[in-house]
């Protein structure tokens, strides 16, 4: 279990006054949503005074984090495709990742790198550089295993050294990035450093493999020195400088700042707008000086297909998303970009084209005077007033002038490449516009379901938008067991549906909910008849998975789960219907009248199930009771008169066998007495327990006060991520103030 255990939490501090009020405007009702899960949540970090941060205006501050005048440590993460190179290790030179990761080995003084996710050729790499690579799956991820971007950075952040960089997997690095960070960080006291980068051709000759820099043989007597200013020069004179596009890494000193004042939402990596969106929020908000290295550092991207993200029309014709790997679909019909967008143009003061590099206030260049670094700092006083900028001092840059239409007059380049390679952006539905549903229970199933015995399993949970932290909290505990790759979210309501979609889940909006539209679920007290009323959706949307030929392991999401108990519940055989006991008296049998816990089981997609559920959810519509009292009912009988004697079991009219698990490895909230006990999770290990259930206790407040004292909750509602075990080295989150207009008469 990796995810970090949360102390008790200090309730958020109201925000602070920023200096930009650019900052201070949040649009969109996703933002609203999650500052209100953020005001609920209880946080562990307070707001921070801002004025002064960034280290004044002008340069002059002194080195940070090393110790007696060594250089600073540095971190370099980052979250790569898999590396062909190891699929294909007779010829590595196919392989751009690789050669910016022997790259980044060759910087002085050496830096760690960690790859960030699970892939088996990132194991491969780090047991061929055991010294200098590791590998962390500790971060968030989507349900396609795409990690999320807040997560790379929060991570980063947490990093152990003086310094840390997150960079593309394909970035080639020389040593005057080195040069260029000793600088800024000799001059500023707070600051993010970042970088255009430089487009050569595929025929790029330089592979980085330690035959290139033998002092003989492959390295022809040359020095290191030489080579890279050999490199050096092929780049600038034949390459092309991204200068008004995306952008491809950060580095920072980890000073207790964080590296700009509000939220980032969960963007997924590598799916467009989070790196403008971050550098734009970065230069706005003024916490740190942001300096802009394009003309002293050498960042190398060499050209390659881009069958990840771009496919012929096949892809314009309807075919299905979900039944392929993203990396092989169209940029502008991936719903991950599409989310992608919308959040970066409802979050933050972000616009469209800002947040590139001609938008950094500080500027890095080269120095044709003796100095030092042979580097300077400049101020720009209007950023980005001139795309054209660094047309005077490189050969070719993507934002060089041209010859408008009428020929008459120069224009400098206005839009980024990927705008020009018809990269059409998706305009911002209204508050209440019905949403386009993305994803859907026929595409999802099986995409997320695996096969155990022949049998196709999802691990299925329904809720509304009500218990949104709690969905996400147990979603973290599932992904530190390695458990939520098959976890399919039913969303009762609308609002479930848009923040869980953001957060990369694998949700459908549920179409049983439909005629709920007009029932707030957002006020559904614990109890009533409105919440009585969605907890009958819970067996219809089981039984409409049942039918499409897929088993459901159930589980409601105040079940704390500790391993895994799939195999166990298929263990009883054909003809089963495994369900948690809800009964609170350990001496007396689990079958007793109304004693079944609708929260936990495991239904097989067999006609003998179906069956029994059919019957379930029409008996259930007949009554004003939640659905669980009819699972007894129908399955054991209205007086028990379905209990087998002796067993802690029933058989219904068609031989199904509902079978109570045994309470000791499945228990409810109140037998044995679990979370009364001084140490919860040891009394539940020496059970054996699998799962334990927070009920018999009433309200969710009350439900999260448990699993908050006793570690249980692995959810930051205000940073919209998973706390992991690296989460307490984070710096404090600084909120903007959220500026309220009052209305005039």
């Amino acid at each position: 279990m990796r995810l970090r255990l949360p102390l008790i939490l200090a309730t958020l501090v109201a925000a602070v006054v920023l200096a930009s009020p650019a900052l201070a405007t949040h649009r969109g009702r996703e933002l609203q949503e999650g500052l209100l899960l953020a005001k609920k949540s209880q946080s562990l970090y307070r707001n921070k005074e801002v004025k002064g941060a960034a280290g004044g205006d002008g340069a002059g501050g002194a080195a940070r984090g090393a110790a007696d005048g060594a250089a600073p440590s540095l971190t370099i993460f980052c979250a790569p495709k898999p590396y062909e190179s190891v699929m294909n290790p007779k010829d590595r030179t196919v392989d751009n990742q690789r050669r910016a990761l022997l790259s980044w080995l060759r910087l002085t003084p050496a830096p760690k790198i960690v790859l960030l996710g699970n892939d088996s050729t990132f194991h491969a790499l780090a047991r061929e550089f055991p010294t200098r690579i590791s590998v962390d799956d500790a971060i968030d991820t989507n349900f396609y295993g795409v990690p999320q971007f807040h997560s790379i950075v929060a991570r980063a952040q947490a990093a152990d050294t003086d310094l840390s960089m997150i960079i593309n997997g394909d970035i080639i690095l020389l040593n005057d990035v080195m040069v260029a960070i000793e600088k800024i960080h000799r001059s500023f006291p707070h600051w993010v450093m970042t970088s255009a980068r430089w487009d050569v051709k595929e025929d790029f000759p330089y592979s980085f493999e330690p035959s290139m820099w033998a002092s003989s043989g492959g390295g022809g007597g040359r020095s290191s020195a030489a080579i890279e200013k050999e490199i050096k020069k092929l780049v600038r004179e034949s390459g092309s400088l991204h200068t008004y596009g995306g952008v491809d890494f950060w580095a920072w000193n980890n000073s207790p700042l964080p590296l700009f004042a509000g939220i980032m939402p969960p963007f997924m990596f590598g799916r467009g707008k989070y790196d403008n969106w971050l550098t734009h929020e970065m230069v706005a908000s003024g916490v740190r000086q942001v300096v802009d290295a394009s003309d002293a550092v050498t960042a190398i991207h060499v050209a390659h297909s881009y069958s990840h993200v771009v496919e012929g029309d096949a892809t314009k014709e309807g075919k299905g998303l979900l039944g392929k790997s993203f990396w092989s679909t169209r940029k502008h019909s991936s719903w991950e970009l599409f989310a992608n967008i919308h959040m970066a143009q409802t979050h933050g003061s972000y616009v469209n084209q800002k947040g590139t590099a001609l938008h950094v206030p500080w500027k890095l260049a080269t120095c044709h005077e003796p100095s030092v670094f042979n580097m300077c700092l400049q101020k720009r006083l209007r950023p980005a007033t001139c795309t054209c900028e660094f047309s005077n001092f490189v050969e070719n840059s993507q934002s060089d002038p041209k010859l408008d239409p009428t020929g008459h007059k120069w224009q400098c380049g206005t839009v980024s490449v990927d705008k020009q390679e018809d990269y059409s952006i998706a305009a911002v539905p209204s508050p209440r516009t019905s949403i386009g549903l993305p994803h859907t229970m026929e595409q999802l199933l099986p995409r997320v379901a695996r096969e155990i015995g022949g049998h196709k399993v999802v691990t299925l949970v329904a809720v509304t938008f009500g218990y949104a932290e709690m969905l996400m909290s147990f979603v973290c505990r599932l992904r530190g067991l390695g458990l939520a790759d098959n976890l399919v979210v039913a969303a009762l309501d609308e609002d479930l549906y848009r923040f869980a979609f953001t957060q990369g889940l694998a949700v459908y909006y549920e179409q049983v909910s439909v005629g709920l539209k007009g029932i707030d679920s957002k006020n559904c007290a614990f109890g009533s008849q409105c919440f009585r009323q969605f907890t009958k959706l819970k067996s219809r949307a089981v039984l409409r998975v049942l039918k499409a030929g897929y088993s459901v392991l159930w589980t409601d999401v105040d079940i704390v789960w500790f391993s895994d108990p799939l195999p166990d519940l298929m263990s009883y055989g054909a003809g089963t219907f495994p369900i948690q006991s809800n009964e609170p008296n350990a001496s007396l049998a689990g079958t007793g009248i109304r004693r079944i816990n609708s929260g936990f089981y495991f239904a097989r997609s067999d006609p003998q199930t179906i069956e029994g559920f059919e019957a379930i959810t029409a008996h259930a519509a007949t009554t004003k009771l939640s659905e669980q009292p009819s699972f007894y009912d129908i399955l054991c009988g209205v007086k028990g008169e379905n209990v087998v004697p002796g067993k802690e079991e029933c058989v219904w009219k068609n031989g199904l066998r509902t079978i109570f698990l045994d309470r000791a490895i499945y228990p409810n909230g109140a037998v044995y007495g679990f979370w009364e006990a001084a140490d919860v999770m040891e009394a539940c290990r020496r059970k054996g327990a699998k799962i334990l259930h927070n009920n018999w206790i009433a309200g969710k407040d009350a439900k999260k006060e448990r699993f908050v004292v006793n570690s249980f909750w692995h959810y930051d509602g205000l940073r919209r991520m998973c706390t992991w075990d690296w989460h307490s080295k984070l710096p404090d989150v600084i909120v903007p103030e959220v500026k309220v207009i009052k209305a005039t008469t």
